[in-house]
């Protein structure tokens, strides 16, 4: 029923994130064996989000569908410190805001270094997130989008570094490494920077991710056969 559905959501939204566990700000120099202890904390965080599904069901499975919408691969970035960012970031979002969840997701270090956004600058743009942006997270293939769109959108979200950060450390905005020129992104130029990316994304293309990501959450929980209606 409508009404044991929303006591379902209240009861996810009003949930804490799981407990930060004790390496959750870990650097790679405090490590006394850095590969085989991150992969126990990687074991060690999974078995305690198997137990937070059980417990909270409703959360945690909105969560683990993010996870395999905003994916990330654990062997690329290894840090147990990310992993706990991105598990925290699935947990808070899960219920919130769409535009608020990407706009956080994109600049998580587990992100960045997964699909290359530390290795994005001006003097060498990268477009594996631009791509992932529009491909995978809000307008699914060749919907809306052109390849000079993703070029110029991975120009404007160039800058975000490791350093001075130490690996597995805070991964900042260097205004030097970012492209201040102009670009043109959906129509519109101007010097376009991360944040103007999603204003200009979801302005123009706000109907499209509404029914794309729609369509992700209804053939996930509900049917493979989407419900055009109910979408």
């Amino acid at each position: 029923s409508g009404e044991l559905i929303d006591e379902l959501i209240d009861e996810a939204l009003r949930l804490p994130a799981s407990p930060a566990p004790t390496w959750a700000n870990m650097l790679k120099e405090e490590y006394d064996n850095f590969n085989e202890e991150a992969q126990q904390q990687y074991i060690e965080r999974a078995f305690a989000w198997i137990e937070a599904m059980l417990e909270n069901g409703c959360r945690e499975k909105l969560a683990f569908f993010w996870s395999s919408h905003f994916v990330t691969l654990f062997e690329s970035y290894l840090c147990g410190s990310y992993l706990y960012r991105y598990h925290k970031l699935l947990q808070e979002h899960a219920l919130g805001n769409f535009k608020t969840f990407l706009m956080e997701m994109g600049k998580t270090p587990a992100m960045l270094v997964f699909l290359n956004g530390v290795q994005n600058t001006k003097a060498n743009p990268n477009e594996n997130y631009a791509r992932e942006l529009y491909e995978l997270f809000t307008l699914g293939r060749d919907n809306g989008y052109t390849q000079q769109d993703i070029e110029e959108t991975a120009r404007a979200l160039t800058g975000f570094q490791r350093l001075p950060a130490g690996y597995c450390g805070e991964i900042n905005f260097l205004n030097f490494t970012h492209d201040n020129g102009q670009k043109t992104i959906f129509g519109q130029t101007g010097n376009w920077d991360y944040d103007d990316v999603h204003r200009i994304l979801f302005a123009e293309h706000g109907d499209r991710i509404a029914k794309y990501i729609c369509t992700k959450i209804y053939t996930y929980f509900v049917s493979p056969q989407p419900d055009d209606a109910i979408i």
